[in-house]
């Protein structure tokens, strides 16, 4: 055999791989038994009773700063961000976070720069 016709067989090597894959599924896949008889129709379930809805409770003002809110919430928008802005991580937290995330990435490229052959 020639070079060329060597390489034509390698090539063919995936596909004859796929054909004998799906081969083999079809032949371990078991048959489908022959129906007999009338085929049933699925039931038609009756439709899912309707949801109640709560009324809305009447406007009513602020737990904080006493403006009219609506609805179920105790403290309006405003003071939910007050109150979150107040508690939550500061700037400089996060920037000393960044910060030690930087300076360990650097360790790490720089330890396997470093024992790279």
């Amino acid at each position: 055999m020639t070079p060329p016709t060597l390489a034509t067989l390698g090539s063919l090597l995936p596909a004859a791989g796929a054909v004998a894959l799906l081969v083999r599924t079809l032949a371990q896949r078991p048959s489908r038994p022959a129906r007999t008889g009338p085929v049933q129709m699925p039931v038609e379930r009756p439709a899912a009773p309707a949801r109640r809805v709560r009324p809305e409770p009447a406007p009513h003002p602020c737990d904080t700063c006493g403006t009219e809110i609506t609805g179920r919430e105790t403290t309006c928008a405003g003071c939910a961000r007050a109150a979150l802005g107040a508690s939550g991580p500061g700037a400089r937290t996060t920037l000393l976070h960044w910060l030690v995330f930087l300076a360990m990435m650097t360790a790490i490229l720089g330890a396997g720069y470093a024992l790279a052959p």
